[in-house]
This record gives structure tokens, C-alpha cells and sequence, in this order.
């Protein structure tokens, strides 16, 4: 049997897009190792779902057991699995900080490895608060542009990438001159069966609009949240539900606090992944207002495929990506959401959108091109190039 390893810097479980791609390698035929970052869970190893989990980091100090690029801990560990533990016919890492160290041990072991690229991942480091809370931390990211090298670095190391849109294809192809036979789009999209759409009336007196994911700098809400405070002063026809914890919470809230426009929004709180479909129930239309940016211009967030497959039609930004998709599919529709005026036009006029054309063409699209039985089809057939048989 073939064998494959995930490493993946961070807490496993959960991330949706690492349980998917393993189980998919698991149903073609592959044992499925993930290497991830101890987190304080029970075990040490375990095995979830068909899929054996090492964590390492128990017993370290944190800074030990973060995923830098030079860190001589992963970099034991990564050699010592891919030697001696696990011996993988393919290596899987996801995204670039630890991307140079896994692919120098793979290669030197005569085994292909992967990069699961699902963001651009420096340009989001630039945006992120944690990165720019002071002076020291601005001037490594946006002078000596640190991120940037490490992923020039890590790139050079791996044979193959997977990303989720074209965009980033065109990225690595025009930066870092990647072979376009050596990229895959893989989207972050959910199985075709995870729901049954419901049918669902446009026409009533108060739509919802909903959101869900971290609550981010780099993913921001800021624009649509104030506009939408200022609206709902005067109108209530219009319900928000922001589901979600993150830097940004606090923020959001301030706002509707402001003027008193919080009884319109339910904001959730942090939700477990089977919660989400109840969440996604209690919506009629998603929204991802997120700034047109280096960051968002490289990937598409999986959440507008979760809406489309509740037949949901989204308003989404100006992304490229975004654009594309709503151009492709007539599933959603694009506003200028870093304008407040646009925003506000939209709130005002939002019942004269056919929403149900949108929401028909969603659930067509979901069930023939953005499903996971489809993304999982390309991800195989990418790795078993890979792969000695």
C-alpha cells in the first residue's frame, strides 16, 4: 500500500481542507500519516478516522515547537519521520513555513514532495495584527520582506503545488517561474452531498444576511459592518449573522454598538464544524465583503462554495477571483464593498436582486463543478504523478 504523509504546522484536528485531502488519499488506495503541532490534546498519537496523527511538541516550550522556517526541532522530527516512522511514498506539506525543511528531508530520502498552497500566504502575513503590533515585527515583514524569502526558499524545495485558483497558479508561474505542469487548482470545496437545499423565499419582509469564518484583518468586514450599522438606524429589514471568533470581533461590535444597531446581528461566537450547517440554516444570502488585496486576489474562500451549496447566493468583493467565479457561475453578485456609499445603495435595493436566479444557478454549479467529488478527483490524479507505483 502506498503511503502518504500531511505535515501541517498547526493543531490537528481541525482543518477541513487537510481532513478532506487525507480521507481522499485514504479512499484511493493510500495510508495516511498527518505530522502535526502538539496543542495540548490527550494523545500524542492517535488514530481519527482512518488517518494516523502524530503531534509533536508535548514537553517543549512553545517557541520550541513553532513553525519557523530554521527550526532545528521540525526539522528533527520531519527527518525522523520521513526516515525511519513513516518511510512515505509522498510527502504533503501545507504552505510555506516549514516548506524548505520537509522538502530538503524528502528530497534526500528520493521522495516526492507537495506544497498545499492555499493561500498567498506572505501577503497575508503583512495584513495580519499580530504581524504589525510593532515596529520591529513591520520592519521584517515590509522591509526585509522575510515572508517573501521564505516562500522564494520553501518553493525551490518542493516538486509539485497544489493551490486553490488559477490566480495562484499565474502568481508562481510570473514570480518564481514554477512549471504550470507542476500546479494543480484543488478547491476547498465540500463533498456534493453534504447538503439537500432548502427551498427558500427571497420575497419575505426581512432577509438575513450571513458570514462565517475568523474574523481577521486580512478578511475584513469593517467597510460592509459600518454601512450596515448606519442602514439599519433607519431600516429594519435587514438581519446580520457574523459567525466567528477573532481579532476583528471586538471591532465589529464596537460599531453596532455605537448607534444601537446590535439587536440586528446575531454574532455567534467561536462554533464547532458540525454546527455549521445550523448556522448557514438561519441565513438566506452570504456575504465575503473582503478588501481587494495581494492576499485576496490569490485565493478563494471556501466559504462561498458552503453557501452555494445551500443554493445561498453571495455578495462578494472585487477580487479577481471572485470576479471570475460570479462571471462564470451568475451565482453571485460583486459590489464594491471598500466603498460605503456602494454598500448602502446595495442595503437599500437589496429586494429587487433575483436572488432565486442566483440561488438556482448555486446549486447547479455546487452539484456539477464545485464539489469536492470533483476537487478530490483532480488532488489524486495530481499526486499519483508523483508517486513510483
Amino acid at each position: 500500500m502506498k503511503k502518504a504523509l500531511y505535515i501541517y504546522k498547526s493543531k490537528y484536528p481541525w482543518d477541513i481542507r487537510v481532513e478532506k485531502i487525507c480521507k481522499s488519499l485514504i479512499i484511493s488506495g493510500y495510508e495516511v500519516t498527518i505530522l502535526a503541532r502538539y496543542s495540548g490534546e490527550e494523545n500524542t498519537n492517535e488514530i481519527i478516522d482512518g488517518i494516523k496523527v502524530i503531534r509533536f511538541g508535548k514537553g517543549l516550550p512553545n517557541l520550541f515547537s513553532a513553525p519557523f522556517f530554521f527550526s532545528p526541532f521540525w526539522k528533527n522530527v520531519i527527518n525522523k519521520t520521513i526516515k525511519k516512522t513513516e518511510k512515505p511514498d509522498v510527502v504533503i506539506v501545507r504552505e510555506m513555513h516549514i516548506g524548505e525543511i520537509s522538502g530538503k528531508a524528502s528530497r534526500k530520502n528520493g521522495i516526492p514532495v507537495i506544497m498545499d498552497m492555499a493561500e498567498n500566504y506572505p501577503a497575508a502575513m503583512r495584513e495580519f495584527k499580530l504581524y504589525n503590533s510593532n515596529f520591529i515585527k513591520r520592519f521584517v515583514l515590509h522591509n526585509l520582506k522575510l515572508p517573501l524569502r521564505i516562500e522564494r526558499r520553501a518553493i525551490k524545495h518542493v516538486d509539485g503545488i497544489i493551490t486553490v485558483c488559477s490566480e495562484q497558479n499565474m502568481r508562481l508561474v510570473s514570480k518564481y517561474r514554477f512549471s504550470p505542469d507542476k500546479l494543480a487548482i484543488v478547491h476547498n470545496t465540500p463533498p456534493k452531498s453534504a447538503v439537500v437545499p432548502p427551498e427558500r423565499n427571497f420575497e419575505k419582509a426581512v432577509l438575513t444576511l450571513g458570514h462565517h469564518g475568523y474574523l481577521s484583518a486580512e478578511k475584513s468586514l469593517h467597510k460592509f459592518v459600518e454601512a450596515f450599522s448606519k442602514y439599519a438606524e433607519n431600516n429594519d429589514n435587514i438581519r446580520l449573522v457574523i459567525a466567528g471568533s477573532g481579532d476583528c470581533l471586538e471591532d465589529y461590535k464596537e460599531i453596532l454598538e455605537g448607534n444601537g444597531t446590535i439587536k440586528y446581528v446575531n454574532f455567534t461566537g467561536q462554533y464547532k464544524p458540525e454546527e455549521l450547517n445550523d448556522i448557514l440554516s438561519t441565513i438566506d444570502i452570504g456575504f465575503i465583503p473582503y478588501q481587494v488585496s495581494d492576499f485576496n486576489n490569490f485565493t478563494i474562500h471556501n466559504k462561498v462554495f458552503d453557501y452555494w451549496m445551500n443554493g445561498q447566493p453571495v455578495v462578494l468583493s472585487a477580487t479577481a477571483p471572485f470576479v471570475r467565479i460570479a462571471e462564470d457561475t451568475k451565482a453571485a453578485m460583486i459590489l464594491d464593498c471598500e466603498n460605503e456609499e456602494s454598500i448602502m445603495q446595495f442595503l437599500e435595493n437589496i429586494e429587487f436582486y433575483d436572488w432565486e436566479y442566483m440561488s438556482r444557478n448555486a446549486i447547479f454549479f455546487s452539484r456539477n463543478k464545485y464539489n469536492w467529488d470533483v476537487d478530490s478527483e483532480v488532488l489524486v490524479d495530481f499526486i499519483n504523478k508523483f508517486v513510483q507505483v
